[in-house]
């Protein structure tokens, strides 16, 4: 009967890791929609729903499994595992490059550097976009 338990136990965690694995990569596609659409708190209200999911999944990797579990359920959790890596890794990209694009776009306000004199003794001009430029 006790080890009826072990096997049932483990079972359940695996169960509960492919459950969990399941809502982060539901998450992870919302997570996605709302970085499309720019909706911001949707955002940081999915940004938690992420770190409430990942914290269960941390006491589950931290109570270990006891037993063998059933092949079949293995292997669906390692395909939730990359299938979890990709879109976390898509919107990764997403969010990088709206902030390049947002860097971007300020840095046309920053003021021109004070440049570099050249052997003639004249400034060099500076690299970079910028809308304003000062004149002397």
């Amino acid at each position: 009967m006790e080890a009826r338990e072990q096997v049932h136990g483990a079972e359940t965690a695996l169960q509960k890791q492919i459950r969990l694995h399941q809502e982060l990569l539901e998450c992870l596609e919302k997570e996605r929609q709302a970085l499309v659409a720019g909706q911001e708190e949707a955002i940081l209200s999915l940004a938690a729903e992420k770190s409430g999911i990942l914290a269960q999944l941390h006491r589950l990797a931290e109570a270990g499994e006891t037993e063998a579990s059933p092949e079949g359920d293995r292997a669906r959790l390692q395909g939730l595992r990359r299938r979890v890596a990709q879109a976390h890794s898509r919107n990764h990209l997403l969010i990088a490059a709206s902030l390049a694009l947002i860097q971007q776009f300020l840095g046309q306000f920053q003021p021109p550097g004070a440049g570099t004199y050249q052997p003639s003794g004249q400034v060099a001009g500076t690299t970079g976009a910028v809308l304003f430029e000062r004149q002397a």
